[in-house]
């Protein structure tokens, strides 16, 4: 799923008839009947977690076999997070993910990753059609989310022009309703060339980000299952879940 992209839907299907699966045959019983959906949510954050920083061994590689191993490295990350997506729409996962996954793909200091700003695009391109709406009890996170989108789309200095214009296509699919998906996410699954390629291996040379650049208040490696009550994972400090301090 995370290499081929268009097996997804067929995984995320797969998973949920396990789970039926599971439940019919009686495995478990009352808390224990959940497990399934607990691991596969504690490996959807693994690979999550994992992703989030480029393999140490790409630093040991130069020229060409650097740069289709960051190709690769990339399409992977994105297969995750898009796997990740189709898992929520099914309501394998609960929807709150979104809140810790949007957390740690979000910059608070330094200089934004490309990478996971490229992630972040696809993931709100796969789940925004069904959670962006007023009934979706955390929609002021994605609000929020949203305005840091509008103003990374701006930045000029410290995000790459690819960058931008996906995170522009982004935006634009929301103002139309999350119509013409298929437009918003030729940028994001279609081919690169090889001229591409290179551009963007000089415009992520030319701005590599700094140790810590994401996280911040969100809390890198917070888990995804959340818990009763408080606050939830991965919330930014920005957020109106935070503000207030009103939680419990």
């Amino acid at each position: 799923a995370t290499t081929q992209h268009h097996f997804i839907p067929m995984y995320t299907d797969l998973c949920g008839e396990m789970a039926k699966w599971t439940a019919e045959q009686g495995i478990g019983s009352g808390e224990r009947s959940k497990e399934f959906k607990r691991i596969l949510l504690n490996e959807c954050q693994n690979s999550f977690d994992n992703y989030l920083k480029p393999p140490e061994k790409l630093a040991e590689l130069t020229g060409d076999e650097k740069i289709e191993a960051e190709v690769k490295y990339k399409r992977a990350m994105i297969g995750n997070i898009k796997f990740v997506g189709a898992l929520l729409l099914k309501n394998m996962v609960a929807s709150q993910v979104i809140i810790a996954v949007t957390g740690e793909l979000l910059p608070r200091v330094g200089r934004p990753e490309p990478d996971a700003l490229e992630s972040l695009c696809a993931f709100l391109t796969t789940i925004g059609p069904h959670f962006d709406h007023a009934n979706w009890k955390f929609k002021h996170h994605l609000d929020d989310v949203f305005r840091e989108i509008e103003k990374l789309s701006k930045n000029q200095e410290k995000v790459p022009a690819r960058i931008r214009c996906l995170m522009s296509d982004v935006l634009d699919l929301r103002r139309s309703g999350w119509k013409d998906q298929k437009k918003a996410t030729q940028g994001i699954d279609g081919p690169m060339t090889l001229d591409e390629v290179h551009i963007k291996a000089a415009e992520d040379s030319r701005g590599q980000p700094t140790s810590g650049s994401r996280g911040g208040s969100f809390g890198r490696g917070a888990s995804w299952g959340g818990g009763g009550g408080g606050s939830l994972p991965g919330t930014p400090a920005g957020s109106r879940q935070s503000r207030g301090g009103g939680g419990g």
